[in-house]
């Protein structure tokens, strides 16, 4: 991440701010992602003390009701395909923001 100091800044700024984040913690996943990548590569179990999970917005930890309000957005909503047209159209940009589920 050091290498990329426009980022590392804002981290450090982030880091630094009066808010609740008090540590960083950077993960090297280029081997990772040079084996294919992906969100399945991504996935991380983060495990949370009582008093950090209350601390978490409810509307974010998976459950039954947010799995199947995902898949029903994705089922609506997601291109399966992008041709050369729908990059050159401006609507296929927009589209994604309109489409927010919070």
């Amino acid at each position: 991440m050091s290498e990329h100091a426009g980022v590392w800044g804002y981290l450090n700024e982030l880091l630094a701010a009066d808010n609740p984040i008090s540590e960083l913690k950077v993960f090297d996943l280029r081997e990772s992602m040079a084996n294919g990548g992906g969100p399945a590569c991504l996935r991380l179990r983060v495990v949370l003390t009582e008093e950090e999970r209350r601390a978490v917005n409810p509307a974010v930890m998976m459950n039954d009701t947010l799995f199947n309000a995902l898949n029903d957005w994705v089922d609506r909503y997601y291109r399966d395909r992008l041709t050369a047209a729908d990059l050159a159209d401006r609507n296929c940009c927009a589209e994604g923001g309109k489409h927010w589920m919070y």
